[in-house]
């Protein structure tokens, strides 16, 4: 690339070029290096797993790090050391980390580092087997060069025979609930570091494509019910403390209905890319929400999750408020709960539509008095 070319397994992709159009569209890189990931034939391929890794590392941080003196200075800023190489035993990953994550601090120390995705809640069975219990793969040696940990979360859960099966992420039965997992495990050996949801989302019906049914696909949720959870995860993960959650995809997959060829915002070529219900509601969440910041629980059971969010300097200016039920269900209940501080009389309501024109401001939604509602 040092010669605007690609790289060496790809002559026609230059990361220069892809990295700072997505800089100049004021989009913070956050770098996943991806390798084999295929057992024993994956291990094969290191000559020396923690120097191969050093390398790598050093010359990618010198390259694309924040102080890097190249062209690609400041082009990321974040590097995660794999993303599910989970068919590596766990002591193999390590020498990977932690060669990757102290080269390119060797480099530059301001280069933010996470480990691949990992949980905190099952260890591994056999840790000779591969795995990714993150209890089995950061260790002594490379915990001072993480800035972070990283999850991947998808609200399912298998059933009876074994079925992966998509519900809401208010479900006690929920894998989404592994974040709480990750976040106490942060707390007690991380204190202070940020946990980055890396992927999550729905796959989903809508824009006409549609999800087959079969045992492959029975995650495969409504395009509304898609849009609502989506909702309802983000103000989760932002209550329990999760600093960044990334939907997993941009867009469906071409050409097939397996597990997660469905999980675009917006549908695949073969529909022109077509904004989905999802798409809309993220974007009408931030342009009315923006930057704020959860702030308390109101209420949070089978009745109501009801939370409050504000301003950096704790000042309340949102109420969000739903009921923990199916997506695609249009029940109403009413629900009373008093808010302290809170002028009701100077509040009104939005309702998210999930269609370009965003948000629809509501009349009466609630009634108030003082600080009941």
């Amino acid at each position: 690339m040092s010669e605007g070319h690609g790289t060496e397994s790809l002559s026609w992709l230059n990361w220069d070029t892809e990295y700072g159009a997505w800089n100049a569209a004021g989009i913070s890189v956050e770098a996943s290096i991806q390798f084999a990931n295929s057992g024993a034939t994956a291990v094969d391929k290191w000559t020396d797993a923690y120097q191969d890794a050093y390398n790598y590392g050093k010359a990618y941080s010198e390259w694309f790090g924040p102080n890097a003196s190249e062209k690609g200075r400041g082009l990321v800023k974040t590097l995660e050391v794999g993303n599910e190489p989970w068919k590596y035993p766990a002591d193999f990953y390590t020498k990977i980390l932690s060669g990757m994550a102290k080269g390119a601090k060797d480099a530059d120390s301001d280069f933010q580092v996470f480990p691949c995705a990992l949980q905190a809640t099952f260890p591994d069975p056999d840790p000779l087997t591969g795995g990714n219990y993150v209890g089995g793969r950061i260790t002594e040696v490379n915990a001072p060069y993480i800035d972070g940990l990283n999850i991947h979360a998808y609200s399912a859960y298998r059933n009876g025979t074994n079925v992966l099966v998509a519900t809401m992420p208010e479900d006690p039965l929920s894998d989404f609930n592994a974040i709480r997992n990750m976040l106490t495990y942060r707390d007690v050996n991380f204190p202070g570091k940020p946990v980055y949801l890396t992927e999550w989302g729905y796959d989903s019906d809508g824009v006409g494509e549609y999800c087959v049914p079969d045992r492959y696909h029975d995650s495969c949720v409504s395009e509304l019910a898609s849009s609502v959870y989506g909702l309802r995860g983000l103000f989760m993960a932002a209550r329990e403390g999760i600093d960044k959650a990334f939907w997993f995809f941009y867009a469906n997959s071409k050409g097939c209905s397996t597990l997660f060829c469905r999980s675009g915002v917006t549908g695949s070529p073969e529909v022109n890319y077509k904004k989905k219900m999802v798409y809309y509601n993220f974007k009408a969440l931030l342009g009315l929400v923006g930057d704020m910041h959860f702030l308390d629980v109101v209420k949070q059971d089978e009745d109501a999750y009801i939370y409050l969010l504000g301003d950096a300097q704790q000042k309340p200016t949102f109420i969000v408020a739903w009921l923990p039920i199916d997506g695609n269900s249009a029940t109403q209940q009413k629900v009373q709960v008093t808010i302290p501080n809170i002028n009701a009389q100077e509040t009104f309501a939005w309702k998210f539509l999930g269609t370009e024109a965003g948000v629809e401001k509501v009349a009466n939604l609630f009634t108030a008095n003082g600080n009941s509602w």
